[in-house]
């Protein structure tokens, strides 16, 4: 629940939150309550039929599409040396 409290609500006007596009679905996350988006269906009552289509889509066209796009490692440097 914490993690949800630090996320910016999002604002699809279209994809009804089933793209890439939106924050809240890239982010593997449901929609939130705050969220302004119109006609959602990245919600609890649309899990099993079109958010879990649109998951499934998405992973097929690219296998690492909700993994997160910034991977932290270690200093490269401080290993060179």
């Amino acid at each position: 629940r914490g993690a949800a409290m630090n996320r910016k609500p999002c604002h699809c006007p279209k994809t009804r939150c089933l793209k890439l596009y939106c924050e809240c679905f890239a982010g593997g996350y449901l929609c939130l309550p705050t969220c302004s988006c119109r006609n959602c269906q990245n919600d609890a009552h649309h899990a099993a039929g079109p958010r879990a289509k649109a998951i499934a889509a998405a992973l097929e066209r690219n296998p690492l599409a909700f993994r997160p796009k910034v991977v932290e490692e270690g200093c490269r440097a401080a290993a060179a040396a």
